[in-house]
């Protein structure tokens, strides 16, 4: 019994939890979205380097709440959405050392991403937004080249995945060997880094040039477009409202006059 009261506390403490720090997220038109794309991306660079977070909320059909005129773009009116989203991109690998009077091999390029869409019915309620970062490119010589990392969109209360990529949230970073060059692989719905060029080929400068960092890859994204509104409840019907015809009216009886002899 008491092994079960136990397992019972463990889960009711994880529970609280998991619900604490969904409500200490950010709210993504604040953090997040960027007017000229029009869509929700990494402003600044992720603090564990894998992912930023942040809270939108879907109202019911009808007029917004209060709080969507001060920040608009975390509001949207409950419908049928389409949603574009970007996995982060993989970096790119680092150029290979050279050897005295030959060039280093030139970093490759990170890699831009490619979205994927769906189309989903968004109930009303809160939903997370996981942007995935784009992996960073190998150090020259050949250093350790970061992968790109996974974007979702997910419902906030159960975290049931409505578009995306699963376990987006809590993808932990994963990298390519450091002195392989190899360019970064792409989370899905993203592009790979491009691989850096081995050192060793010939300088026309008296200096030999060093070898080159690859690029970092870039950011995830993801852009919800209305399709279709939900329409609003219809306003019910006034009661009838009971009366009597004028010809149905009956006129009340007079009384009987006397007589008056």
């Amino acid at each position: 019994m008491k092994n079960q009261i136990r397992l019972a506390l463990i889960c009711l403490t994880a529970v609280s939890a998991s619900a604490f720090a969904q409500n200490n997220l950010p709210r993504c038109g604040y953090n997040n979205y960027d007017r000229n794309l029009n869509a929700f991306t990494l402003k600044s660079a992720p603090a564990e380097g894998v992912n930023q977070q942040c809270l939108i909320t879907v109202y019911p059909a009808g007029p917004a709440p209060a709080q969507a005129a001060q920040d608009p773009a975390s509001y949207f009116a409950e419908g049928t959405y389409v949603i574009d989203l970007i996995g982060g991109g993989g970096g790119g690998g680092g150029g290979g050392a050279a050897a005295k009077k030959t060039s280093g091999g030139e970093g490759g390029d990170g890699a831009s991403a490619v979205p994927m869409r769906a189309v989903k019915y968004l109930a009303p309620g809160d939903y997370k937004l996981t942007i995935g970062s784009g992996g960073a490119g190998g150090d020259a010589k050949g250093g350790r080249t970061e992968d790109g990392n996974p974007s979702s969109l997910t419902r906030a209360d159960t975290g049931e995945l409505v578009a995306g990529f699963g376990h987006a949230d809590t993808h932990i970073q994963t990298t390519e060997a450091a002195g392989s060059g190899a360019g970064g692989v792409a989370a899905a719905g993203g592009a790979s880094g491009a691989s850096g060029a081995k050192g060793g080929g010939t300088s026309d400068s008296t200096v030999a040039r060093a070898a080159q960092d690859g690029g970092d890859g870039g950011p995830g994204l993801i852009r919800l477009t209305m399709s279709k509104p939900t329409p609003m409840a219809a306003a019910p019907a006034p009661a009838p409202v009971m009366g009597f015809a004028s010809k149905d009216v009956v006129a009340p009886a007079r009384a009987a006059r006397k007589d008056r002899n």
